[in-house]
């Protein structure tokens, strides 16, 4: 799982007027959830662009007051209106216990359904999955090797060592849709 470092400041003042004058300032109200107490801090807008704005999931770790924690992304509020991010809990991450998680699909391989022209169709770009953080990869692959016209790969199709992944089985992960101009070809020869 990539990596990435962000730097806090405690905060004392709680409540939503406490956090309007932060962002304001273009600094964010987050807070880390710990088993025992949580960490209630701020960070710059900007810290958050490279690990909110992406399709990856990072292990972020967090320096508050000196200390570091181990975290992961567990809910980023945004504005309805401008995109922004407005608030962003973290889930510390301790070693020996498994985390449920979403991780990017990269899709592998070469379909001879789209080399016959049809039309590779992305339905899932995230799985969610249980692990250790130790043992998560970057991205799961999917492989479409032999995927012809008109069929999908599912999850169940896909196998992940040490993780578990949480999605139903039967959803599809992609398809190979066959365009109109080849539906039309089939029913002539037949």
């Amino acid at each position: 799982m990539k990596e990435a470092s962000l730097h806090g400041v405690k905060r004392e003042d709680l409540g939503k007027g406490a956090s309007g004058r932060m962002r304001k300032e273009g600094v964010i109200p987050c807070v880390v959830t710990r088993q025992d107490e949580n960490i209630n801090f701020s960070a710059f807008i900007n810290d958050f662009d490279a690990i909110v704005y992406t399709p990856d999931t990072f292990l972020v770790n967090i320096t508050v007051d000196g200390k570091t924690y181990k975290t992961l992304i567990q809910e980023v509020q945004f504005n309805p209106l401008s995109d922004e991010v407005l608030h962003v809990d973290f889930l510390e991450v301790r070693d020996g216990v498994a985390v449920n998680c979403e991780l990017p699909i990269a899709i592998t391989g070469n379909s001879p359904g789209v080399q016959a022209g049809g039309k590779l169709v992305s339905k899932m770009r995230k799985l969610k999955v249980r692990g250790m953080v130790k043992d998560m990869p970057d991205a799961i692959p999917v492989s479409i090797e032999g995927l012809g016209l008109g069929k999908s790969v599912k999850v169940k199709d896909v196998n992940v060592d040490a993780i578990e992944i949480l999605n139903s089985a039967s959803l599809p992960i992609a398809t190979v849709d066959i365009p109109r101009a080849l539906k039309g070809k089939k029913t002539e020869e037949q």
